[in-house]
């Protein structure tokens, strides 16, 4: 075994040859975050100019990478086989997109803690994960069992255990795993001291090793010791098979420099950005944000969906609430305000925990509320935030979020594409509205199964710029109105759906809404 940093030194085209065609690899990556660029860009050369490594499998939690970077090196029809993933983005990642949709390879959508949580069992030799996760969405093999387009293997089963039903998912043996660290010392250990999050390295490192695997770190530098205690170490140097340097390596894609504040080494104020953040938002986004925080209670526990609800803490300062609410990500951070530029990363976080482990807690019902995004929603309350109106996304953490979470609440407008509107004299106007129906007949896919949540405990709430809906055994009803909104124009009409009405309303306080401060 080699021990020594020197003798694993090797070019970022020497570490990606040992990769042979048809094997699986795993990246480590969260968009612009921890993504281990040069290398997989040196992957793309060879393949392009050799034709070698093809029909590759990839098994990862989260894209890495956006656009023209990351996963998108792999792009390429006959290089890429299938794709196993928690998180796609039509927008950010069109070639993989095209890929998926165009069947060109065979593609499959895990929840994302599974995910992570898979690469733990298969660094165990075990042969998969019995869990509740998942039931009642699309993937239950009863309904699509996490395939999209052409791929047909059953990668997922239903399963019984003393008379209740369990998903059980199968184990990926990791061929090679291609991770990026910070600093390599001279026995090959990697820290991560520049990285906003941990992204599950370590066990991504052990899957690879324990299936017979290869390890590939990319890093900034190397020091004769990253910092003298074996705890900051991410990856241990006996795992590490190939280290690549690459000096000009940016703690987050498309940024020139390290924010220190964002890997919790330092604490800055944050107040001037946050209040600003408050007030660049639309108008109906900040009623939907203050409303919603009223559905946080001092001493919670938050999970924050990625979108709109990332904006939740600056709205808490804004109220003076900030210092009684905990809030969390998928991505394993606990406190301080997440970044809503690069989302899973935090200022000032308090504490990390490690991927597979931030959905344990999730998943098992450590939560007290998450505030969600909202993209389609049916009359017996089951949404849709995975695959929508042409836009593949799969279903990042939401599965495993909503899994157990007492409260759920769902935060986005009634109507999207195109909606605007007006506050004046304290009524709400609609300006112009929405192209796109949010509460629809049928939803095109099923990330959460409305009416297995509430049998299971789950208070399930959506706040939109004109109203308050609560899912209930009988669909959902609207419990709360924007003063100057309609119920028949305003509510009724843009639902596909027969929607109940609570008698009387109870009304929002718009102009309490409306103020930057109260």
């Amino acid at each position: 075994m080699v021990h020594t940093v020197s003798e694993k030194l090797t070019d970022p085209a020497e570490a990606v040859s040992s990769i042979t065609p048809g094997s699986t690899i795993t990246i480590s990556g969260l968009g612009n975050m921890l993504c281990p660029e040069m290398t997989l860009a040196a992957l793309e050369e060879s393949y392009l100019s050799d034709g070698t490594p093809e029909n590759l499998t990839v098994f990862t939690p989260i894209r890495a990478g956006n656009e023209g970077t990351g996963l998108e090196h792999l792009a390429h029809e006959g290089l890429l086989e299938r794709l196993i993933t928690g998180s796609f983005n039509t927008a950010t990642q069109p070639g993989i997109s095209e890929l998926v949709t165009t069947d060109a390879i065979e593609a499959y959508a895990f929840p994302m803690g599974i995910s992570f949580q898979l690469l733990e069992q298969q660094a165990a030799g075990s042969p998969g994960l019995l869990t509740d996760v998942g039931l009642g969405t699309y993937v239950d093999p009863r309904r699509k069992g996490a395939k999209y387009n052409r791929a047909t293997e059953d990668l997922v089963e239903v399963r019984e255990v003393d008379g209740e039903e369990y998903l059980f998912y199968r184990t990926v043996p990791i061929d090679v795993a291609i991770l990026k660290g910070t600093t390599v010392d001279r026995h090959g250990n990697v820290s991560i001291e520049h990285e906003p999050n941990e992204l599950g390295i370590r066990d991504m490192a052990m899957a690879a090793r324990n299936s017979g695997g290869t390890v590939i770190a990319q890093v900034k530098r190397i020091a004769e010791s990253t910092h003298g205690d074996g705890r900051s170490i991410a990856v241990p140097g006996a795992l590490v098979d190939h280290v690549v340097v690459d000096p000009s390596q940016r703690q987050i894609l498309g940024h020139d420099c390290v924010e220190e504040a964002l890997t919790g080494r330092i604490h800055r104020s944050l107040q001037p950005e946050e209040r600003s953040d408050v007030d660049a938002l639309e108008l109906r986004k900040r009623i939907i944000l203050r409303r919603g925080l009223a559905e946080a209670k001092a001493g919670d526990l938050v999970n924050l969906g990625v979108g709109m609800p990332v904006y939740l803490p600056a709205v808490a300062k804004e109220r003076d609430r900030f210092d009684g609410i905990t809030f969390t990500t998928e991505h394993g951070n606990i406190g301080g305000t997440p970044n809503p530029e690069e989302f899973g990363s935090h200022y000032n976080f308090e504490s990390q925990l490690k991927s597979a482990d931030i959905f344990r807690l999730y998943q098992g019902g450590g939560l007290d509320v998450s505030f969600l995004g909202l993209a389609q929603i049916d009359g017996d309350g089951n949404v849709n935030n995975s695959n929508f109106a042409g836009m593949l996304r799969g279903p990042g953490g939401f599965i495993d979020i909503t899994n157990r979470t007492d409260r759920l609440v769902f935060c986005g407008s009634l109507t999207a594409g195109g909606l605007d509107v007006a506050v004046d004299d304290g009524e709400l106007t609609v300006e112009s509205e929405g192209r796109n129906r949010k509460f629809v007949e049928t939803v095109d896919e099923v990330t959460l199964d409305g009416q297995a949540a509430l049998g299971a405990g789950s208070e399930i709430t959506v706040i939109t710029e004109r109203g308050r809906f609560d899912v209930t055994d009988d669909g959902l009803v609207l419990t709360e109105i924007a003063p100057g909104v309609d119920v028949d124009r305003d509510v009724r009409q843009h639902i596909a759906f027969d929607v109940a009405v609570d008698d009387p309303l109870t009304t929002y306080d718009l102009d309490a809404l409306t103020t930057s401060r109260v």
